[in-house]
């Protein structure tokens, strides 16, 4: 039976240390409400200011918001090293037609949901929602994204990527997802992946007006295009995951 002597209370301060901002992204207030089912705002600080060492029942709920499996916590555990996990901010959502004058969510709708860590890090990236049937064919509605915004960490972009496209025209925003096609000319189209007539037809790009990082296109009236992120995974709804506020 596990008691108190079993946890490893230096792993465990390490560990959320390495969870609060701004190394990772949870509050001391967010992780220890999270942690305790709401009940105990100040069980993170006492442990790490006061030096309570919290119960076996908070050390798992620790664990649980964290998204560290609790074996790893124990002293003498010597069995497999689970796979890791990690937290993707969902922020905002991309839908062909729907024209905004905001396009990201207020931080009150904003939530996590855990995801798979990829093989390299990735600092700069958000959760958008597809809506809509404009990618149907790859992205169906529900599907969750998850995206390197360019501004931060790519410089360019290349044939056959799936873009966050953002289109502003005469004060409002569309923000929709497409498929980036290199012509032979050098010019870039957008395409849909749909089975609805209304998405069929292309959107020609022309050339950027800055060859190293293009980001930006202007088309006719007054219609400027920007490809703000890269989409580098995505997943299905049919998949359930685990989700919480963003604290």
């Amino acid at each position: 039976m596990t008691d108190d002597s079993s946890i490893d209370y230096d792993l465990l301060r390490e560990a959320v240390v390495k969870s609060l901002r701004p190394i990772g992204k949870m509050t001391a207030r967010g992780l220890s409400l999270a942690a305790s089912n709401q009940r105990n705002p100040d069980l993170v600080r006492n442990f790490l200011k006061n030096g309570t060492k919290p119960a076996i029942a908070s050390v798992a709920g620790l664990c649980d918001a964290m998204g560290i499996e609790f074996v790893l916590m124990l002293k003498d555990y010597t069995g497999p090293i689970p796979a890791p996990s990690s937290w993707l901010v969902v922020n905002s959502d991309v839908e062909a037609g729907a024209w905004r004058e905001q396009t990201e969510w207020g931080p009150s709708d904003w939530y996590e949901i855990q995801i798979e860590p990829s093989d390299f890090g990735r600092l700069h990236t958000f959760g958008a929602v597809v809506k809509g049937r404009s990618m149907e064919k790859v992205l169906p509605p529900g599907t969750i994204l998850r995206c390197e915004d360019i501004a931060f960490g790519l410089t360019s972009f290349n044939d056959g990527d799936y873009a966050i496209v953002q289109r502003t025209r005469h004060g409002l925003t569309e923000l929709t997802c497409k498929r980036l096609a290199l012509q032979p000319d050098g010019t870039w189209m957008l395409y849909a992946e749909s089975y609805q007539p209304e998405f069929q037809d292309p959107i020609a790009l022309g050339s950027p007006p800055d060859p190293e990082f293009k980001t930006w296109f202007s088309l006719p009236d007054d219609d400027v295009v920007s490809i703000r992120a890269i989409v580098i995974d995505a997943y299905l709804p049919l998949k359930r995951r685990r989700t919480r506020p963003v604290n």
